[in-house]
Protein backbone atom coordinates (compact mmCIF):
# COMPACT_ATOMS: atom_id res chain seq x y z
CA UNK A 1 0.00 0.00 0.00
CA UNK A 2 0.97 3.62 -0.39
CA UNK A 3 2.99 5.45 1.75
CA UNK A 4 0.99 8.48 3.72
CA UNK A 5 1.96 11.81 2.70
CA UNK A 6 3.37 14.18 5.24
CA UNK A 7 0.84 17.41 5.53
CA UNK A 8 1.41 20.39 3.83
CA UNK A 9 3.77 22.84 4.89
CA UNK A 10 1.92 26.06 5.33
CA UNK A 11 3.20 28.58 2.78
CA UNK A 12 5.57 31.29 4.27
CA UNK A 13 4.69 34.71 4.98
CA UNK A 14 6.18 37.33 3.15
CA UNK A 15 9.49 38.84 5.11
CA UNK A 16 11.35 42.15 4.06
CA UNK A 17 13.99 44.38 5.74
CA UNK A 18 13.10 47.58 6.63
CA UNK A 19 15.23 50.17 7.33
CA UNK A 20 14.71 52.19 10.70
CA UNK A 21 16.20 55.51 10.64
CA UNK A 22 17.65 54.94 14.11
CA UNK A 23 19.37 51.60 14.03
CA UNK A 24 22.00 50.73 12.31
CA UNK A 25 20.66 47.49 10.97
CA UNK A 26 17.19 47.06 8.49
CA UNK A 27 14.50 45.66 10.86
CA UNK A 28 13.21 41.96 9.57
CA UNK A 29 9.45 42.11 9.55
CA UNK A 30 7.40 39.22 8.63
CA UNK A 31 3.57 39.67 6.88
CA UNK A 32 0.58 37.59 6.70
CA UNK A 33 -1.55 39.01 3.89
CA UNK A 34 -5.21 37.52 4.02
CA UNK A 35 -6.30 35.51 1.11
CA UNK A 36 -6.75 36.52 -2.05
CA UNK A 37 -4.59 40.19 -1.15
CA UNK A 38 -4.36 42.59 -3.82
CA UNK A 39 -1.86 45.23 -3.45
CA UNK A 40 -3.62 47.36 -5.81
CA UNK A 41 -6.85 47.09 -4.24
CA UNK A 42 -8.76 48.59 -1.77
CA UNK A 43 -6.45 49.54 1.36
CA UNK A 44 -7.27 47.30 3.97
CA UNK A 45 -6.78 47.06 8.06
CA UNK A 46 -3.09 46.91 9.82
CA UNK A 47 -2.68 44.80 12.93
CA UNK A 48 1.21 44.87 14.02
CA UNK A 49 2.00 42.29 16.26
CA UNK A 50 4.45 43.06 18.78
CA UNK A 51 6.15 39.47 20.00
CA UNK A 52 7.21 38.58 23.41
CA UNK A 53 10.58 38.89 25.33
CA UNK A 54 12.89 36.34 23.55
CA UNK A 55 11.30 36.06 20.67
CA UNK A 56 11.27 37.31 17.19
CA UNK A 57 8.94 38.36 13.32
CA UNK A 58 9.14 34.42 13.58
CA UNK A 59 6.09 33.71 16.20
CA UNK A 60 3.94 35.66 14.12
CA UNK A 61 5.34 33.71 11.16
CA UNK A 62 4.78 30.61 12.91
CA UNK A 63 0.48 31.15 13.44
CA UNK A 64 -0.05 30.99 9.62
CA UNK A 65 -2.19 28.38 10.01
CA UNK A 66 -4.18 29.54 12.58
CA UNK A 67 -4.99 32.74 10.66
CA UNK A 68 -5.41 30.97 7.39
CA UNK A 69 -8.15 29.04 9.23
CA UNK A 70 -9.71 32.23 10.97
CA UNK A 71 -10.20 33.50 7.62
CA UNK A 72 -11.73 30.45 5.94
CA UNK A 73 -14.17 30.17 9.00
CA UNK A 74 -15.06 33.97 8.42
CA UNK A 75 -13.96 34.45 12.36
CA UNK A 76 -11.43 37.13 11.07
CA UNK A 77 -11.94 39.85 8.53
CA UNK A 78 -9.34 40.54 6.07
CA UNK A 79 -6.50 42.20 7.41
CA UNK A 80 -2.53 42.78 7.12
CA UNK A 81 -0.51 41.55 10.04
CA UNK A 82 3.03 42.61 10.74
CA UNK A 83 5.60 41.87 13.48
CA UNK A 84 9.36 43.13 13.25
CA UNK A 85 12.27 41.55 14.91
CA UNK A 86 13.19 44.72 17.51
CA UNK A 87 15.50 42.54 19.75
CA UNK A 88 14.90 39.99 22.21
CA UNK A 89 14.90 42.56 25.08
CA UNK A 90 13.94 45.75 22.90
CA UNK A 91 10.74 46.41 25.52
CA UNK A 92 9.45 48.44 22.77
CA UNK A 93 10.80 51.53 24.05
CA UNK A 94 12.55 54.49 23.00
CA UNK A 95 13.40 54.74 19.18
CA UNK A 96 11.33 51.48 19.11
CA UNK A 97 8.22 53.33 19.77
CA UNK A 98 8.58 55.46 16.84
CA UNK A 99 9.26 52.56 14.80
CA UNK A 100 6.19 50.82 15.78
CA UNK A 101 4.18 54.31 15.83
CA UNK A 102 5.24 56.00 13.02
CA UNK A 103 7.85 54.12 10.25
CA UNK A 104 6.41 50.78 10.68
CA UNK A 105 2.74 51.91 9.42
CA UNK A 106 3.99 53.64 6.99
CA UNK A 107 6.12 51.10 5.34
CA UNK A 108 2.92 48.98 5.36
CA UNK A 109 0.59 51.36 3.41
CA UNK A 110 3.32 51.91 0.91
CA UNK A 111 4.51 48.45 0.34
CA UNK A 112 0.83 46.53 1.35
CA UNK A 113 -1.76 48.98 0.75
CA UNK A 114 -2.70 49.10 4.30
CA UNK A 115 -4.83 51.88 5.83
CA UNK A 116 -3.25 54.59 7.24
CA UNK A 117 -5.90 56.28 9.69
CA UNK A 118 -6.23 55.07 13.35
CA UNK A 119 -9.88 52.91 12.97
CA UNK A 120 -7.66 50.78 10.39
CA UNK A 121 -4.94 49.99 12.64
CA UNK A 122 -4.92 47.87 15.38
CA UNK A 123 -1.98 46.73 17.73
CA UNK A 124 -1.32 43.58 19.79
CA UNK A 125 0.86 42.46 22.11
CA UNK A 126 2.46 39.50 23.75
CA UNK A 127 4.18 39.44 27.19
CA UNK A 128 7.14 42.33 26.72
CA UNK A 129 5.16 42.81 23.40
CA UNK A 130 1.89 43.83 25.39
CA UNK A 131 3.64 45.98 27.94
CA UNK A 132 5.04 47.44 24.84
CA UNK A 133 1.26 47.95 23.07
CA UNK A 134 0.12 49.63 25.96
CA UNK A 135 2.82 52.04 26.26
CA UNK A 136 2.99 52.84 22.49
CA UNK A 137 -1.02 53.11 22.97
CA UNK A 138 -0.65 55.02 26.05
CA UNK A 139 1.81 57.87 24.56
CA UNK A 140 0.07 57.46 20.85
CA UNK A 141 -3.71 57.13 21.67
CA UNK A 142 -4.91 58.83 18.31
CA UNK A 143 -2.53 56.07 16.28
CA UNK A 144 -4.57 53.02 17.13
CA UNK A 145 -8.40 52.03 17.07
CA UNK A 146 -7.67 49.06 19.77
CA UNK A 147 -4.91 47.57 21.12
CA UNK A 148 -5.25 44.17 22.49
CA UNK A 149 -2.33 42.46 24.98
CA UNK A 150 -1.92 39.30 26.01
CA UNK A 151 0.36 38.49 29.35
CA UNK A 152 3.34 35.41 28.97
Amino acid sequence: PGALSPPPKPAEPPTAALVFSQTPLPVPIAVIPPPGFEPEGDALPLCIALHGGGEDRSSLAESVPMFEEMWSAGLLPPMVLVSASTGPLSWYAGPWEDFIADELPEFMATRFRTRTDAAGIVLTGVSMGGMGALRITFTEPDLFGAVAVHPA
